[in-house]
């Protein structure tokens, strides 16, 4: 005489809502993982190319250090000027 209900007629409220909220923040995250990862790549690429570079002997014209700059902390910022003149074939 009481037989369980039939599991179809309970109705449950619907999780869509939070299964796609929560794939919308795990794709997020992967994206911007990816772009981490894309972003870091490019960069050791053009680190890896610069070491292949040949080494040029120069002539060193002028330098100068300019530490008359404040930055927003109010410490002094260096800026490093040289001017230099090399041959390459």
């Amino acid at each position: 005489m009481n037989e369980p209900p039939d599991s179809a007629a309970i109705s449950r409220p619907s999780n869509w809502g939070g299964r796609l909220w929560m794939m919308g923040m795990g794709l997020s995250i992967a994206a911007a993982g990816a772009f981490f990862v894309w972003y870091l790549w490019k960069n050791f690429e053009v680190a890896k190319r610069m070491d292949t570079w040949m080494e040029t002997p120069c002539e060193i014209l002028a330098s100068t250090i300019d530490g008359s700059q404040l930055d927003q902390h109010f410490e002094t910022k260096f800026e490093f000027q040289v001017s230099y003149r090399y041959e390459w074939d």
